[in-house]
């Protein structure tokens, strides 16, 4: 073909946006089609505008964060122990909505004699969808019931209180009869990877589960004192009440308030766990010591039970509840692990992969390739298979 290559590439891309070509523009692409198979087979496949759909929109998604990320955040990748690296973060974004545009039509465009393209997208195979509201309760009796699958309005009896799962999709508890329980019952809400929820307690207090987590208690509190155990990640309202004091036990503590809002991040396979104050004041112990937090400040513990309090990155902590990545000098392992758990994938490390920093932010509520274009700006590679992630130096 005589068309030269960064012409034929112009008129591919104008294919992908669906701009108006003229007779002579679609001739030439026709031509080019004609050439090979493979070639008329893309061409097919960019011309059907339902594989677009939902790429757009995720664009115009990342898009619309753009003004208020380029405020917050300045993009680093800084080696551990080197110096700094840094990109600014509206270049980064810039890619981003780019990527975004195309993640579901990504292809490469190579400048050969021959202008080869992939017949299929390498982002194709790997739609893995972002966390959903997915939990399992376990009643008092064992029974565990699949509330993603159990409808609205659904009514599980535990005693004189029944535990509801609301038009909303979160889960409550209501004393209808106005007995007081006789006797302790216990449930537990637990959140697969790759799932959340929602749950109000018998006490009014409301608590956003992350994935990967679960949450034990009374369907009713009684004997002066509030009493539930976490284990993975939990965000917690909690109602006032000055005369019962509302405890989490957990990997990262006793933690003890009467009414505040903080967040409990006790995964197993964190090194450090970190209890983050928003609201309020709490006590953190661990073993015979025990710390008091103020708003804006975190107690981190370690396996060696080392308990320190050091100043907040709440949004970064936070971020979960909104829907957001957030992170602020992360380390790489950390945002790996985040991303496992949030998409239900395995991550493994091929070669010697240095652990920088990150700085930025991105959608939860978009698809892995997404996110992993994300990181390919910033020369963190990775690939999927099946639902396993490799990266790799």
């Amino acid at each position: 073909m005589n068309k030269h290559v960064d012409e034929l590439v112009l008129l591919l891309k104008q294919q992908v946006f669906w701009e108006e070509l003229s007779a002579e523009d679609k001739a030439a692409l026709q031509v080019w089609a004609d050439e090979e198979p493979e070639n008329q087979e893309m061409l097919d496949w960019l011309s059907d505008s339902s594989r677009f759909k939902e790429s757009l929109s995720e664009m115009e998604m990342i898009r619309a964060r753009v003004p208020a990320a380029i405020k917050r955040f300045d993009l680093a990748t800084r080696e551990d122990q080197k110096g700094n690296v840094s990109r600014p973060m509206f270049w980064f974004l810039v890619a981003a909505a780019s990527i975004a545009a195309l993640s579901y039509g990504a292809f490469l465009f190579w400048k050969t004699t021959h202008v080869k393209l992939p017949v299929h997208p390498p982002i194709e195979f790997a739609a893995i969808q972002p966390a959903k509201d997915r939990a399992i309760l376990t009643l008092g009796d064992g029974r565990k019931v699949n509330l993603d699958s159990a409808g609205k309005g659904a009514v599980f009896q535990q005693g004189a209180v029944q535990a509801i799962k609301q038009d909303s999709g979160q889960l409550s508890y209501v004393n209808t009869t106005g007995v007081i329980p006789t006797g302790i019952i216990y449930n537990t809400l637990t959140t697969p990877r790759g799932g959340k929820y929602t749950l109000v307690l018998p006490d009014g207090s409301k608590v956003w589960l992350n994935n990967a987590s679960s949450l034990t208690y009374p369907t009713a509190f009684a004997g002066g004192k509030r009493e539930v155990t976490l284990t993975g990640e939990g965000y917690f309202e909690v109602k006032h009440l000055q005369s019962v004091p509302f405890t989490v036990f957990s990997r990262a503590g006793n933690i003890q308030d009467i009414g505040t809002h903080f967040n409990v991040m006790a995964f197993e396979n964190e090194p450090v766990t970190k209890t983050t104050l928003e609201e309020g004041a709490i006590s953190v112990t661990v073993a015979d010591k025990t710390i008091s937090l103020k708003p804006g400040q975190q107690a981190q513990r370690d396996d060696h039970n080392s308990l320190l309090v050091k100043d907040a990155k709440v949004e970064q902590e936070t971020s979960w509840l909104h829907n957001e990545f957030v992170f602020s000098d992360a380390d790489l392992y950390s945002v790996m692990r985040q991303i496992s758990r949030w998409y239900d994938v395995e991550v493994i490390y091929k070669g010697k992969v240095p652990n920088r920093l990150l700085s930025g932010s991105a959608p939860r509520n978009t698809q892995l390739s997404t996110i992993l274009q994300l990181l390919s700006v910033i020369n963190v590679h990775a690939s999927i298979e099946g639902r396993t992630v490799i990266v790799e130096p």
